[in-house]
C-alpha cells in the first residue's frame, strides 16, 4: 500500500522511512542506505529504475513536469536554511505515478546499474533553483561522510 508500481518494480511513495507527513531520514551513508531498504524486505533502488519513475518516459526534467517551477519542491527557494520538508509536504512536488519528493528535499542513494556501490540523485533542499532536477546527479567522495540532505527510498521487485 505504501509502493507504487513503475513497470516491473515497486517504488517507496515517500523517502525513507516511507512516511506520509514525517520528517524523512538525513544523514544516511551508502552502507545505512543498503541496511535500511534490507531491514524492511526491500532493496536501494536502482538508477535507471530511480531515473524512469522521475522522468517518467517522456523524460520530463523535473518530477512534476518539464518546465521548473518555484516553490513546487523543497528547494533553497522555498524553504530557509538547511532543513527537510516532512514527506508529502509539497503535494506538487509529485511524479504522475504518485510518488513524492523525487527532487529536491533529499538528494537519495541509488545503486550503479553497471557497478558496485552507489549515487545520489535528485538534489537536496540546499540547491538553488532549478538545480534539483530528475538528472542531477552526485559522487561522494567519502561514503562513509554524513550529510544532512543525503537519505534514500527503497525499492522492490515484486514476485512474476
Amino acid at each position: 500500500d505504501d509502493m507504487v508500481r513503475i513497470g516491473n518494480f515497486c517504488m517507496d511513495q515517500f523517502e525513507y522511512p516511507n512516511q506520509e507527513a514525517q520528517i524523512p531520514k538525513g544523514s544516511i551513508r551508502w552502507s545505512d542506505a543498503l541496511e535500511e531498504c534490507s531491514s524492511v524486505g526491500k532493496r536501494v533502488c536502482t538508477e535507471a529504475e530511480w531515473t524512469l519513475a522521475c522522468e517518467g518516459p517522456e523524460w520530463k526534467g523535473y518530477s512534476y513536469g518539464s518546465t521548473y517551477q518555484s516553490g513546487i519542491c523543497a528547494s533553497k527557494d522555498s524553504m530557509s536554511g538547511v532543513q527537510l520538508a516532512k514527506s508529502g509536504g509539497h503535494p506538487a512536488c509529485k511524479t504522475p505515478d504518485g510518488v513524492f519528493d523525487m527532487t529536491g528535499n533529499l538528494w537519495e542513494w541509488v545503486a550503479l546499474d553497471t557497478a558496485a556501490g552507489g549515487v545520489l540523485r535528485g538534489g537536496g533542499s540546499i540547491l538553488s533553483a532549478g538545480l534539483g532536477r530528475c538528472r542531477s546527479r552526485a559522487f561522494i567522495r567519502d561514503v562513509n561522510s554524513t550529510l544532512i540532505d543525503v537519505g534514500t527510498r527503497c525499492c522492490l521487485t515484486p514476485p512474476q
